[in-house]
């Protein structure tokens, strides 16, 4: 499923925010990944800001990674992903 919500915020600032947000529904910020950074280094030009977030929810991952057939779903774990610009 995607979900897209606008918003007024820098790219940090609604990283700030949604970092919050994440911790206040217990759920955690695992990784955060700087897309524009990680392409640059490669040699690949990104003009936009975009923090790509790892966010875990300990409890449910726990019963998905438990099950017999237990592999990571991306369905089942889901990243968030922060871009700036229009």
């Amino acid at each position: 499923m995607l979900v897209k919500l606008s918003s007024d915020k820098s790219v940090s600032e609604a990283a700030a925010a949604l970092q919050a947000a994440v911790q206040a529904n217990h759920f955690g910020v695992m990784q955060i990944h700087n897309l524009k950074e990680t392409m640059e280094k490669k040699g690949v030009e990104f003009a936009r800001e975009c923090l790509i977030l790892e966010v875990c929810q300990p409890q449910q991952a726990k019963k998905v990674l438990d099950q017999k057939h237990g592999r990571l779903h991306r369905t089942a774990l889901p990243d968030l992903h922060l871009r700036g610009g229009r």
